[in-house]
Parts: structure tokens; sequence; C-alpha cells
């Protein structure tokens, strides 16, 4: 998809693309990148593209976690992420649960 300018924008899941998904994924102390993330992410920039992450968190909707939690997982990873050479451009989450509409 192009964003602005005519960039290229890849989207991509969380929990369970990118990390475990341990069920309400929001512990820092849960985090894991899963194989294969890193050299799959850089191959995308190296192609030009740049990534966002969109993920459902449906968790702080039912009130299973809070949205300072979900900061906290997603700063660690982006953080990590950039450890390793690769940058988020932007992240996107939506808290609702599903019977809020």
């Amino acid at each position: 998809m192009s964003g602005a300018r005519g960039r290229r924008f890849v989207f991509l899941d969380r929990d369970g693309t990118l990390v475990r998904d341990a069920g309400y994924t929001h512990r820092v102390e849960d985090y894991a990148l899963l194989p294969g993330v890193v050299p799959a992410l850089r191959r995308l920039r190296g192609a030009g593209c740049a990534l966002a992450i969109v993920t459902n968190q449906s968790g702080i909707g039912r009130v299973c976690f809070g949205e300072a939690d979900y900061a906290a997982f997603e700063a660690h990873l982006e953080a990590d992420l950039v450890r390793r050479g690769v940058a988020i451009e932007a992240s996107f989450h939506c808290p609702h649960a599903p019977e809020a509409g």
C-alpha cells in the first residue's frame, strides 16, 4: 500500500505474527519475538517498504490489561527491533472489545 508521498507501507499484525501470542499478550516478561521475523522485516525494509504494526488489543476493552501495559509492551518490541536494525514507522491498535461495535 502506498502512503504519504508514494511511500510503500507493509501493515503487520503483532501477536502470532511478530511475537508469540500468549493470549492477551501485554506483559513485557512474556515477550518472545518469533523466529525468522527479523530477517523478513529486513528484507521488506531493503525492498523500500516502511513498516507499520496494526493490532487488535481487545484485552484493553475487556479490562484484562490497560493502555499503559499495551504501550510498555509495544515500546519494548519496537526498541528490540531497532536494536536488531529494523525500524517501525507507525503502530496502531484497536482497544475495543468485540461487543463495543
